[in-house]
C-alpha cells in the first residue's frame, strides 16, 4: 500500500480527538542522549499525564530506526542492514497512533538527532560536503517525513544548534574517547552540510511552517538542558524522575591528560583490548574529576585552529540570525581551549590511575617490544 494511502488510514484514527506531535530531531552533540533517556525512563509517567514516547527498535530510547527507515535505500548514502529495509514507517506510525488513543493521550513525543543528520553523516565524506545534490537529498527526506507526519493535526519541530567550532570540538574529543583518530585538520575547514544552519532550519521551515520551528542554542554552559527541554515544549517535569548522573548517562570530556594519553594511544598497535580497557578507565576517572569540580574538561583542537573553524561559519551564522534571532550567540567570539596542566595540589587516584596510564602508554611508545 503506498504512503499517501496509508497515511488517509491513520488519519481517521486521528480524527476523534486532536493529536499533535513533538519531534525532537537533535542536532547530535547538544544534550539528546541525555533527553532522550530522561523521556525513556519517564514513559509511563508521561503516558499518565497524557504524553506518549513510543518505542521504536534499536535503540528503544529514541527513534533512529524510524528516521533510517524513511530515508532507506532511497539514497546513495542510505543502505543500513535487512531489519531497518522491512521497518515501514507509515505502519510502525499507525501502530503509535493506535496505542496513544488507547492510552488517552494527545501528544506524541519523538526524538532522534539522525532526523537532523537525515543521516548522511554516518557516510562517506563526500555526502557530508555542500552541494546542490546533498541539499536535494535533505529536502527531500524533510519532504518524505512532512507527508508521513501529515496526520497529526499539529507538528512542533524542535531542534537544539550548538555553534560549530565548539560542535566540531566536542564531536572528535568524542570520537578520541571512542577510540578513532582524528582526521586531518585541513579536511575539517570544509564546510560539512549539516553545519550550515541557515541552509538546514528554512528546509524545515517550508516542510513544517516556521512558526512550528522551535530553535535553541547549546554549549557547554547549558545548565540543565532537560528542564531547558521540559519548559520548551511545555512539559511538567516536576512529576518526572531525573537520570542518575554517572559515567553512563552524562558524557563528560576527557580531561586533558587523559585526552592527550589516548590520541598517543591510537597511534601505537597495543591491541584492541588495551584500547578498550583505557576507553573504560578514562571515561570513569574524567566523569569523576569533571563532575566533582577538580578539573576542566580538555579541548581537543588548539586556539589557532578553534580559530578558523569559527571563521569558516562565521557568514552562516550571520545569515542565520536574521531569520532565527534566537540565535544571536551564534555570533560570539571564538572558544578558547582550556589548560593542559592539572593543579598540581589535587591529589586523588583518578588522577593516579591516569598518570599511570599515560606513563604506559609513552613505555610502549619508546619500547617496540612490549606491544601485543
Amino acid at each position: 500500500m503506498k504512503l499517501g494511502a496509508i497515511t488517509k488510514k491513520i488519519k481517521k484514527i486521528c480524527s476523534k480527538d486532536e493529536l499533535s506531535l513533538c519531534l525532537h530531531i537533535g542536532m547530535p552533540k547538544t544534550g539528546t542522549t541525555a533527553i532522550q533517556h530522561f523521556l525513556d525512563q519517564n514513559r509511563e509517567a508521561l503516558a499518565l499525564g497524557g504524553e506518549f514516547y513510543p518505542k521504536c527498535g534499536i535503540p528503544d530510547f529514541q527513534h533512529a530506526a524510524l528516521v533510517k527507515s524513511i530515508v532507506s535505500n532511497h539514497y546513495p548514502w542510505a543502505k543500513f542492514n535487512d531489519a531497518i529495509d522491512c521497518f515501514d514507517p507509515a505502519a510502525y506510525l499507525k501502530r503509535v497512533i493506535e496505542e496513544c488513543r488507547q492510552r488517552n493521550c494527545s501528544r506524541v513525543l519523538m526524538s532522534s538527532e539522525f532526523f537532523w543528520a537525515a543521516p548522511a553523516m554516518q557516510s562517506d565524506l563526500p555526502f557530508h560536503t555542500v552541494s546542490y545534490e546533498n541539499l536535494g537529498y535533505l529536502e527531500d527526506f524533510v519532504h518524505r517525513c512532512s507527508e508521513l507526519f501529515r496526520v497529526f493535526d499539529k507538528v512542533q519541530i524542535v531542534v537544539y544548534l550548538r555553534r560549530q567550532d565548539d560542535w566540531l570540538d566536542s564531536f572528535f574529543g568524542q570520537q578520541v574517547k571512542d577510540g578513532f583518530a582524528i582526521p586531518d585538520k585541513q579536511q575539517l575547514l570544509d564546510p560539512r552540510i549539516y553545519l550550515l544552519y541557515s541552509d538546514n532550519l528554512p528546509i524545515w521551515a517550508r516542510g513544517f511552517g516556521k512558526e512550528n520551528i522551535l530553535v535553541r542554542i547549546y554549549d557547554d554552559q547549558t545548565p540543565d538542558v532537560i528542564e531547558d527541554f521540559c519548559r520548551l515544549i511545555g512539559l511538567n517535569s516536576s512529576r518526572l524522575k531525573k537520570p542518575e548522573r554517572d559515567a553512563e548517562t552524562v558524557n563528560t570530556r576527557l580531561t586533558p591528560l587523559a585526552a592527550e594519553t589516548m590520541r598517543k594511544a591510537l597511534t601505537l598497535n597495543i591491541g584492541s583490548q588495551s584500547t578498550d580497557l583505557m576507553k573504560k578507565v578514562f571515561k570513569e576517572t574524567s566523569f569523576t574529576l569533571i563532575s566533582q569540580n577538580r578539573q576542566s574538561g580538555a579541548r581537543t583542537f588548539p586556539n589557532e585552529f578553534l580559530t578558523k573553524l569559527f571563521a569558516v561559519y562565521q557568514a552562516d551564522n550571520e545569515k542565520l540570525i536574521k531569520s532565527f534571532p534566537a540565535a544571536e550567540s551564534m555570533v560570539a567570539s571564538p572558544l578558547f581551549g582550556v589548560s593542559d596542566i592539572a593543579p598540581s595540589n589535587i591529589q586523588c587516584s583518578e588522577q593516579d590511575t591516569q598518570q599511570l596510564l599515560a606513563n604506559l602508554v609513552d613505555l610502549v611508545g619508546n619500547n617496540e617490544g612490549l606491544k601485543e
